[in-house]
């Protein structure tokens, strides 16, 4: 009787908190609750708060529910999956994720299908906006094998499409095209049109990712198509800006317009800023390259406050640069320089004074903490060896010192480990964030000086401007890699020279024209030896891509390494082009960059032997220890 009293009480309470249209369904889950248990009772009030989107509620009676004994498996199953759907709104991901697999075990013990596949169709989706991948598809596999034995529905339809988004975000694009086909497929058999714009859509993006435009143009005009015959213009400027966009990375200006501009009409009607930011700096692109320089510099303008305002920065640095090369060709340079500089901070901000003073001084107190306590390691062994000759006339006292000495000593030692363990890790930490900075600091210098060699007229400055903006990318390289990985201060020399071919390749414009043999296992440097040894290599590379191949149909690039005894490396660079002139000898032959080629080598200790019989041939061997 107590019990019914204070349920009824609780009963009352609660529905004080609800709409009167959700009254009347508790009155009718409270004469359900006389035929059934209390905890489908419980459940069936947490329903009516989940209904009524008082989600806290809900899941307090939820709670209660499922904590209350019951033997009916279906509706524990549901409760649980309707706490998933409350966490859901709630915006807890992790929580949701946890209820909705507690559902599913339980449904599958009771073979139901339909929930089964609701529930691991919502978690692939939840999985997947987690970023994770592997779960996602896991579920979404789970449910389609169920779904592909009955009859073609939205549901599969939409499993095939989340199945391809993953692949998508994977990078793996034939996987991403075949599902978003299936996808298409059972989209266009149920005759589901919306859907099959979408999926004309997803699959053209794709393709662009893919830079197959042609295909990406084919799918986007047949989703644009559908999308006026239905009427479902909120979804159609983004359609129409990717179409343009494609036009104006084929150069098709005048095709490339029209489909900006209606997209532009319907993003600003619809209210959606960021996409009305891309069209608007896509229609300064498009003006910029046509040379209708004021039109460009009213939409770039118009752009550039609604980035800021919702300050959107993927958006603003593209507009930015898009600005800068704007207010060079008005020959408005100060302002172009202004864009230019802000678009370098936006980038990455230059290395801070404080900071590197922090990180000496950081370093400076490691080291003298470092040294302090191994005098008090010492120090301490002292006293414990004096400790142990008194020993001899008190053996009972000592036993109690040393013990406790002992306990002391164990007690510093652990305190001092931790707080070396803490500095190593903040002095590694701020050595990770230095090659960061150091990076950007010779890429924003590299930039510069790109930017300096637009502004002059004398060929050989320029190419020395050149040259030296190679030798700075160089250099960023290095500091590049030892960002990325845990070791500070080694580099993998075979991956490292494979990214400097990669380089200079596309800086002189042979990306597809040289074939580069690379031969090496990988090799483990210093970074001392790492930054000469790449500054060398760029030369030779730079001078084989500069002079060899003016007259070679088949262009080759030839690059061994290897270590002899764990002792020397061995480097091997030569091309099969016209070779270095015979009658001149190396120390006659010689730009300022083989002038440093040469001081590198011998800082380094190592042997150079040069071969021009067939290309030219660099054979080096360094010492590594």
């Amino acid at each position: 009787m107590k019990f019914a009293f204070w349920l009824n009480l609780l009963i009352g309470l609660s529905s004080l908190c609800l709409a009167q249209s959700r009254i009347d369904s508790l009155k009718e889950a409270q004469k359900k609750a006389k035929k059934n248990n209390v905890a489908t009772y419980l459940s069936n009030i947490g329903w009516e708060f989940l209904e009524a989107r008082q989600y806290d509620s809900a899941l307090f009676y939820y709670y209660q529910s499922i904590q209350t004994p019951s033997e009916d498996l279906k509706m524990i199953a549901s409760t649980m999956d309707c706490m998933g759907v409350a966490y859901s709104h709630k915006g807890f991901a992790d929580s949701t994720i946890v209820y909705y697999n507690k559902a599913l075990q339980v449904y599958e013990m009771l073979n139901d299908t339909a929930s089964i596949i609701m529930v691991n169709t919502n978690l692939s989706i939840l999985y997947k906006n987690s970023g994770l991948y592997e779960k996602s598809l896991k579920s979404a596999f789970r449910a389609i094998a169920r779904l592909e034995r009955q009859e073609p529905d939205r549901t599969l339809a939409s499993c095939y499409n989340t199945v391809a988004g993953v692949y998508k975000v994977l990078k793996d694009f034939p996987n991403a095209l075949s599902y978003y086909e299936k996808s298409l497929r059972i989209r266009s058999y149920i005759n589901y049109s919306k859907g099959v714009s979408q999926s004309y859509n997803n699959i053209g993006e794709t393709y662009i990712q893919m830079h197959q435009h042609d295909s990406a143009l084919v799918y986007l005009l047949k989703s644009a198509e559908i999308k006026r015959e239905i009427n479902d213009f909120n979804a159609l400027g983004n359609s129409l800006n990717l179409i343009g966009r494609i036009y104006l990375s084929k150069k098709e200006l005048r095709r490339a317009e029209p489909y900006l501009l209606e997209a532009l009409k319907i993003e600003e009607q619809s209210g959606e800023r960021i996409d009305q930011i891309e069209v608007l700096n896509n229609l300064g692109c498009l003006y910029l390259e046509q040379n209708n320089l004021i039109a460009a510099r009213r939409y770039l303008q118009e752009g550039e406050m609604q980035a800021r305002q919702t300050n959107s920065m993927p958006h603003l640095r593209y507009n930015l640069e898009l600005n800068a090369k704007l207010y060079k060709a008005l020959r408005l340079y100060p302002k172009a320089i202004k864009y230019a500089e802000e678009l370098i901070i936006i980038k990455d901000s230059l290395l801070n004074k404080d900071k590197a003073e922090s990180l000496i001084a950081l370093q400076t107190r490691y080291e003298t903490e470092k040294k302090e306590q191994q005098i008090y390691l010492l120090e301490q062994d002292k006293v414990l060896q004096q400790i142990e000759i008194k020993s001899k006339q008190n053996w009972i006292a000592t036993l109690i010192i040393t013990i406790g000495m002992a306990t002391i000593i164990a007690l510093l030692l652990l305190i001092g480990y931790k707080s070396s363990q803490r500095n190593k890790t903040k002095v590694e930490t701020l050595l990770k964030e230095l090659h960061h900075r150091v990076k950007n600091n010779l890429q924003i210098l590299s930039s510069l000086l790109g930017l300096q060699a637009q502004y002059i007229k004398d060929e050989d400055a320029v190419l020395a401007i050149k040259s030296n903006e190679s030798r700075v990318n160089t250099m960023a390289l290095i500091h590049r890699k030892l960002y990325k990985d845990d070791n500070y201060r080694t580099i993998d020399l075979k991956e490292y020279i494979s990214e400097l071919c990669a380089y200079l390749l596309h800086t002189y414009g042979f990306t597809e024209k040289v074939q580069v043999n690379l031969t090496s296992e990988p090799i483990l440097i210093d970074v001392d030896k790492a930054i000469p040894v790449g500054l060398i290599m760029n030369e030779w590379i730079g001078n084989a891509l500069k002079h060899a191949y003016a007259k070679e149909p088949s262009p080759q690039l030839n690059i061994s390494l290897r270590v002899y005894h764990q002792k020397e490396l061995e480097i091997k660079v030569g091309d099969n082009g016209m070779g270095m002139p015979i009658e001149k000898s190396q120390e006659d032959y010689q730009s300022f960059g083989l002038k440093m080629v040469n001081i590198l080598i011998r800082e380094l200790k190592g042997k150079l032997e040069v071969n021009t019989k067939e290309g030219t041939n660099y054979t080096l061997q360094l010492p590594l220890t």
